[in-house]
């Protein structure tokens, strides 16, 4: 599904805590049962079949009224297959109406805690939103840090910066 759909239909939902608690705990669901996304995603099954399955589903998982409707409606319309696409993009609404943003931060090695701090005081400074930080460790990096948080990478790897440096030397020499 292309983003601007997967926009459209994230849109269309309140950006509530309660909502993005429903939608990560049927994104959960989903992703625990084969059977299900088979279900859901394939075409072979009928309107009928899914709104069954979803209808069972539901009484389980005691979601909103919103968040049934919504699930129903993307059934109706065939777009069970872009589910963790529209996900995807109402956190990322859902982010920037809290004023937050979700980062991602790769490094060739493990980070100290004071050094992940100062990573996230001078990103959520320069952004001016309040970060959640995922670390992690990337043994194909040489060295340095490689962020991305939304659609921007920072990246201030060894590589990259050899790469400038090449660029530089190549221009000025």
């Amino acid at each position: 599904m292309k983003a601007k759909s997967a926009e459209r239909y994230a849109t269309a939902l309140d950006k509530t805590e309660r909502a993005r608690k429903e939608l990560n705990l049927f994104a959960d669901t989903l992703r625990s049962s084969e059977d299900l996304r088979r279900t859901l995603f394939e075409a072979i099954f009928t309107s009928e079949e899914r709104k069954r399955v979803l209808g069972s589903l539901f009484k389980h998982l005691n979601l909103s009224t919103e968040i049934e409707t919504f699930l129903f409606y993307v059934s109706l319309s065939r777009r069970f297959g872009a589910f963790f696409d529209i996900q995807q993009e109402f956190e990322r609404q859902y982010s920037e109406a809290q004023q937050q943003a979700v980062a991602q931060v790769y490094s060739a090695d493990k980070l100290s805690e004071g050094h992940k701090k100062k990573l996230k005081n001078k990103f959520e400074k320069h952004l001016n939103k309040k970060l959640e930080m995922t670390f992690n460790v990337d043994p194909s990096l040489l060295g340095g840090i490689v962020t991305k948080i939304g659609n921007e990478i920072f990246d201030g790897s060894l590589r990259t910066q050899l790469v400038r440096l090449e660029h530089q030397l190549e221009g000025g020499g």
